[in-house]
């Protein structure tokens, strides 16, 4: 008769074998119980929305209202200026009429009926002085770049809990930091390399979250994640435009940073990241308070058997001695560069279409929430590498076929939209494939690398929207091919569908060879 231990009110087999984190997860404290459900919901209630008030207040403080770029008066000759009204006017002398002309000189009229006042407006960064607001997107772009290649590192080196508070309060603190410095240039670009420095920053607890929960819930992770960050994005932009005051924008999203900080005090500390570390007292620790949550109390023979592989701080460089990986990982890198290149240059390519950029902005992240839905559920039944396939290859029809169609008929608009939506599902599969196929030992600095580099396909694609070699569409026909490259990339990768997450850069460098075998043996002889 088969042997059991009994835990609290519940039976678990007799340990009778060394135990994987996954063991232990899926056999005693359960892979979605109460624990994971409410990290679940701190993803995509706190983290998520906090990440589109980053990226989506930049973009709205810094909008650029309609103007003239001829100053009224400025090359008059004739010393007269008006009160304001139409047929009065006021005569001055000597130096009132110096500092009144200098004064007036320096005001431009902007037409707010659509967009409000903002930093550009205010300080005048437009026609002469518009490189100033290009300095800082560039600025933002270069610290987000930076920021997601630093923050990955100091999440493997610190630990997931630290960095999520370290990298939100210097969101809210940067974010706040803006409103003062709005007239001094350059701590106002500053204040928005910091921003951007902490723009993916959302990335680490998402990491977090993924190491506690079962394979067949780590695309809820994902695409939750980027679902709300969507549903952010649908509505921030007519918060602003129904606020219309740059400043209580800023206040409103940089203070709210100061609550995953708050809330991630009371989380503990990954696990994973822990036992990848040699660390297993505090491990085991951070195991028994997630049991705990769950209703489950885990024995000390349970803990006693959990597996030992001698792990230490390991370098990234040491992933060059794993060519199998180091190929995986090279393929779903420039994967990604494809796919950062097709989705921001579609949306810089509808920009143009449209001159309400509240009304851009939502139907664009509305897309993505429906795509976000979509993926979830297509990536989960028919695994990783059909649903990025499929995906692809519509994106493809989508973008070859518009160049067949007017810009300036309806259809051209619906066609775009039906290729946003397949890319973006491409884009969401690909957000959660690095973080399945990256080992925990390394995950959070290669998937932030991997998101860093991303940006090389971004700066390509504003380079990409002005070709004109076959006519207004070639872009999107460019963005197309590039699509249908992804899916030759694709084939060349293992299905991550229901595997459990690599530990080590030898558990990586092995994924998805017992499935290989499988297919080879099951082939009929010749």
């Amino acid at each position: 008769m088969r042997k059991f231990s009994r835990v609290s009110s519940i039976c678990f087999p007799q340990i009778s074998s060394l135990l994987t984190l996954d063991d232990i997860l899926d056999k005693y404290i359960g892979k979605f119980g109460k624990f994971q459900k409410l990290l679940t919901l701190y993803i995509l209630l706190f983290v998520a929305p906090l990440i589109g008030f980053n990226t989506t207040t930049h973009f709205l403080i810094l909008l650029e209202p309609p103007h003239l770029c001829t100053k009224q008066n400025k090359s008059s000759s004739l010393f007269n200026f008006t009160d304001g009204s139409k047929n009065s006017s006021l005569k001055y002398n000597g130096s009132e009429l110096l500092s009144l002309k200098q004064d007036y000189s320096s005001k431009r009229d902007f037409n707010y009926d659509i967009i409000y006042p903002t930093v550009v407006s205010e300080n005048d960064w437009v026609c002469e002085n518009s490189w100033k607001a290009k300095i800082a997107h560039v600025v933002y772009r270069a610290g987000s770049f930076c920021g997601m290649l630093i923050i990955g590192i100091l999440s493997d080196t610190y630990g997931r809990v630290p960095t999520t508070i370290f990298c939100f309060s210097i969101a809210g603190i940067a974010g706040l930091s803006t409103i003062v410095s709005a007239h001094n240039y350059a701590l106002f670009l500053i204040c928005r390399a910091f921003m951007g420095f902490v723009s993916f920053k959302g990335t680490v607890p998402m990491v977090l979250a993924t190491e506690y929960v079962g394979s067949n819930k780590r695309s809820l992770i994902s695409n939750g994640l980027l679902l709300m960050i969507g549903v952010t994005n649908i509505s921030l932009p007519w918060i602003a435009y129904f606020l219309r005051d740059w400043r209580i924008l800023t206040v409103m999203t940089s203070a709210a940073m100061f609550i995953v900080p708050m809330i991630t005090l009371l989380i503990p500390e990954s696990a994973r990241w822990l036992l990848s570390r040699g660390d297993f007292k505090n491990g085991k620790k951070s195991l028994r308070h997630v049991a705990r949550i769950n209703g489950v109390s885990l024995s000390d023979d349970i803990l006693n058997n959990l597996k030992s592989d001698d792990k230490t701080v390991c370098s990234v460089l040491k992933i060059f001695k794993y060519s199998r990986f180091l190929r995986f990982y090279s393929i779903t890198t420039l994967m990604w560069i494809l796919c950062a290149m097709i989705s921001y240059g579609g949306n810089l390519f509808a920009a143009v279409l449209s001159s309400h950029p509240f009304l851009l902005l939502s139907i664009n992240s509305a897309i993505d929430v429906i795509a976000s839905i979509t993926s979830k559920w297509v990536a989960d039944h028919y695994g990783r590498k059909k649903t990025v396939c499929f995906s692809c290859f519509f994106t493809l029809i989508s973008y070859t076929l518009i160049a067949f169609v007017p810009q300036e008929s309806i259809f051209f608009i619906v066609i775009l939209l039906i290729g946003r939506f397949w890319i973006t599902i491409t884009y969401n599969v690909k957000f959660l494939y690095a973080a399945e196929i990256c080992p925990t030992i390394v995950r959070s600095r290669a998937v932030s690398t991997r998101l860093a580099l991303g940006a090389i396909g971004s700066a390509a694609s504003a380079a990409i929207v002005s070709i004109d070699l076959i006519g207004k569409s070639t872009p999107l026909i460019i963005f197309g091919t590039a699509s249908g490259f992804n899916i030759i990339l694709m084939l060349l990768l293992p299905e991550t569908l229901n595997q459990p997450l690599p530990e080590t850069l030898e558990d990586a460098n092995n994924f998805g060879l017992l499935a290989e075998n499988k297919i080879f043996k099951e082939e009929p002889n010749c």
